[in-house]
């Protein structure tokens, strides 16, 4: 996925309208942080997105091929 070494959770879909499409997200990106919080594992980001359930928005660490960038998640 051009992000090897890197822990994190990738991105398998992002579906066409959703708050992830409609953030930036793509598939293939690999999450490594969120709300401030290392993301190691799909689990990892599952338990942080339910313990900022609420939040308005979630500050997410992505890396994309060689780039890492900030995307700001909207939640509802």
């Amino acid at each position: 996925m051009g992000v090897e070494g890197t822990q994190g959770a990738v991105i398998n879909e992002v579906a066409d309208g959703s708050l992830a499409s409609l953030a930036g997200l793509t598939k293939g990106d690999l999450i490594t942080e969120a709300d401030h919080q290392p993301v190691t594992s799909a689990e990892d980001f599952a338990q942080i997105v339910d313990k900022a359930k609420d939040k308005d928005e979630l500050l997410l660490n992505i890396k994309r091929k060689d780039a890492s960038l900030f995307v700001v998640l909207q939640t509802k």
